[in-house]
């Protein structure tokens, strides 16, 4: 043991060599404790940006296929068309989407394609309502167990 004045003048004792093992085992226990809680912060907040940018841009694809299907409600390519070419990035199929054809004065649901009941198909001032379901999966998988969500968008409006 030395003697060895402190940092008020006051004498106090230290050990020769100290105790650099225990301090050394404490900062990898303190880091290892905050770095899981900042790893988990940092991965959540990329994983609510990209749902939330995903969310935006299936919205505008829906919307977009929704604009289509009042102009050719029968021809669901198109329909896709329009909406890979206002969100491309989604890689969404034909048969993701779902339309549906109605009157605003009934909501008795029926095809949007000519049928012997339906001849004409789709009339003018119908409904046409488009959906879509689109599966979303986290980045960080182990800190939630549920690793996937499906957004769900639906969008509706008169044909022209």
């Amino acid at each position: 043991m030395v003697t060895a004045m402190g940092r008020f003048g006051r004498a106090s004792m230290v050990r020769e060599g100290g105790c650099r093992g225990a301090v050394n085992g404490q900062a990898a226990v303190e880091f290892a404790l905050t770095s899981l809680l900042l790893l988990t912060l940092f991965f959540g907040t990329i994983d609510l940006g990209r749902a939330v940018f995903t969310r935006t841009m299936l919205t505008n694809a829906v919307r977009e296929a929704t604009r289509q299907a009042t102009i050719t409600p029968n021809d669901p390519t198109a329909i896709k068309n329009a909406a890979d070419i206002r969100s491309p990035t989604l890689n969404l199929a034909s048969s993701a989407f779902v339309v549906d054809c109605d009157t605003w004065a009934n909501s008795i649901t029926r095809s949007c394609n000519p049928t012997s009941t339906n001849p004409l198909g789709v009339r003018s001032q119908d409904r046409v309502r488009v959906c879509t379901d689109y599966p979303f999966s986290l980045i960080a998988t182990k800190l939630i167990e549920r690793a996937t969500f499906t957004f769900r968008e639906c969008e509706q409006a008169s044909v022209q």
